[in-house]
């Protein structure tokens, strides 16, 4: 389309293109932190899907890659220290194991004492 577009010198369509374009952007990076969140909450269950979902927002395509995650913003607060941003994401990625625990239900009794 954008060679169509280009090809057609048509201004008018040209601009319309690029306004189209730049509010295309502007909604997908707008609705990105509510998809990598519930991305991360519905593979909660799947440390690998989860990893891989972490690493996708955060830009790292692979072990060697530098360009992660500069900053987030946790209840209201920007974080940037490298430290800071490590111990945020070990804080929520070891609460998820408690969130789960609590989902467990616990055994009855009586069949525990059946099976003895």
């Amino acid at each position: 389309m954008l060679k169509r577009v280009k090809e057609s010198q048509n201004t008018e369509l040209v601009n319309r293109y690029n306004e189209y374009s730049k509010q295309m952007k502007s909604d997908v990076e707008m609705r990105k932190p509510k998809y990598y969140r519930n991305k991360i909450t519905l593979n909660m269950n799947n440390p690998k899907e989860m990893w891989k979902t972490v690493n996708e927002f955060s830009g790292r395509e692979n072990e060697g890659s530098r360009n992660g995650i500069e900053r987030i913003v946790v209840h209201g607060r920007e974080i940037a220290d490298e430290r800071k941003l490590a111990s945020q994401f070990n804080e929520f990625l070891t609460g998820v194991g408690k969130i789960l625990a609590q989902t467990i239900k616990q055994p009855l009794r009586e069949h525990d004492q059946q099976s003895k």
